[in-house]
């Protein structure tokens, strides 16, 4: 019960956790998207060196991708802010995001500076030339498929399971003393009667 008790104490605290990770899932959002996008980007690019088509559009689909790059860096740069002003989201669940953020910023440093290179100091584009570009991407994905939920799994379902528990315990103990008086209320009643049955006794 004292188990149960401390959880419901901390039930405020974790309903305010809930909504502040509400508040930032449509952040997460847009970083995901983004994440989709400068994917399709780079699917794009590879298609048009397939097709032959290693001129002026596929060059504009390059800046395009670079171009989202940048926006992610600024979508998670306003993550990280948000995540710092969060007062009621566990540490170390905070801590876990706002690592793999940060490693997305290198992530995506790296393949800006790789587009850079590429738009800027190559006449012909290949395959070969993207294949750093798509494993970096890769390495976004995979680090945004590893940042944990700041959401508290089911505060509220938690907190009726704790509730129910107190319930149940209580419940027990109150039938546990009630059984105890009426074993208790036995004893002189059956001394009485022996009492009339042994009047010298």
């Amino acid at each position: 019960m004292t188990r149960a008790l401390s959880y419901i104490q901390n039930v405020p605290r974790s309903i305010l956790a809930d909504k502040e990770a509400q508040q930032l899932d449509q952040l997460f959002g847009d970083i995901r998207r983004n994440v989709s996008d400068i994917r399709a980007s780079y699917n794009t690019i590879c298609e048009q060196i397939t097709d032959g088509q290693c001129g002026e559009d596929m060059k504009l689909e390059a800046k395009k991708m670079s171009q989202l790059c940048e926006t992610g860096r600024s979508q998670r740069t306003g993550l990280l802010n948000e995540l710092d002003s969060c007062q009621n989201i566990d540490f170390h669940v905070k801590s876990q995001a706002k690592v793999g953020l940060l490693k997305m910023q290198n992530v995506v440093i790296a393949m800006q500076n790789k587009l850079f290179g590429i738009l800027n100091f190559q006449e012909q584009i290949s395959i070969d030339d993207l294949l750093d570009v798509e494993g970096l991407i890769a390495q976004m994905e995979t680090l945004i498929n590893e940042i944990p939920s700041l959401q508290g799994p089911n505060t509220s379902e938690k907190a009726f399971i704790a509730l129910q528990q107190m319930y149940l315990d209580e419940r027990a103990r109150l039938e546990a003393r009630e059984r105890a008086g009426q074993g208790d209320e036995k004893v002189p009643e059956t001394d009485k009667q022996n009492g009339e049955k042994n009047p010298q006794a």
